[in-house]
């Protein structure tokens, strides 16, 4: 399925890319520098360009699509390296609780 990106206005797309990362409307206002309600806004009219009705149905719209490609997927299945298991140093405490 192709999306043209050219029907989304700039704001919509800065959106558009922090809607696929999984982001809040808050977490997005926050980033884009604007209100929850201007989120609202751009959310309404992406929604409304994709013919859907909700976030869940805009994503799958959307991952389906090749504007996904456009927001930084690798083509691997994943947007980026865990920082979570980075080193092989063993970090099991013991089972210590450590107050600091």
């Amino acid at each position: 399925m192709n999306i043209d990106a050219s029907q989304f206005s700039e704001r919509e797309k800065d959106t558009l890319k922090l809607l696929l990362q999984g982001k809040s409307n808050k977490q997005i206002a926050l980033e884009l520098g604007i209100a929850n309600r201007t989120v609202e806004f751009h959310l309404g009219n992406i929604y409304a360009k994709l013919g859907v009705s909700s976030r869940t149905e805009a994503v799958l719209k959307l991952s389906e699509s090749d504007l996904w490609k456009a927001t930084g997927d690798t083509g691997k299945g994943y947007q980026g390296k865990s920082t979570v298991d980075v080193g092989s140093e063993n970090t099991d405490n013991g089972g210590k609780f450590m107050l600091q």
